[in-house]
């Protein structure tokens, strides 16, 4: 199952992550979002809310373990997985290129 593609769709109905929209606690508007976005990903919707959560869960883990607490709250959308996720790519990219050691990247001085 393609997480980007399940973020891109969950993107697309903020009522199914939103708690300040009335229409989130519409339970037929949300069961038949679920129910289109399983079908755009051919697969059932019990499968594709439990990876929603999944991913949900895992970005709010991640940040809670590097993040001292401040007591503000902060909304995870669909937005914020995205950009995690792509961090989280770059980081990796860079880690892979630049190796694991703590070295400087060394920039020629300027002539």
């Amino acid at each position: 199952m393609n997480d980007e593609l399940i973020i891109l769709l969950v993107e697309k109905c903020p009522h199914l992550y939103d708690r300040s929209l009335k229409e989130y606690k519409d339970k037929l508007l949300k069961e038949n979002s679920w129910l289109s976005i399983a079908e755009h990903l051919q697969c059932d919707v019990e499968m594709v809310t439990k990876r929603w959560d999944n991913l949900r869960d895992r970005l709010i883990s991640s940040i809670k373990a590097e993040t001292p607490s401040t007591g503000e709250k902060r909304k995870f959308t669909p937005e914020v997985i995205v950009l995690e996720q792509e961090a989280e790519e770059v980081e990796m990219d860079l880690t892979s290129t630049l190796g694991t050691s703590n070295s400087f990247i060394e920039r020629p001085e300027p002539t």
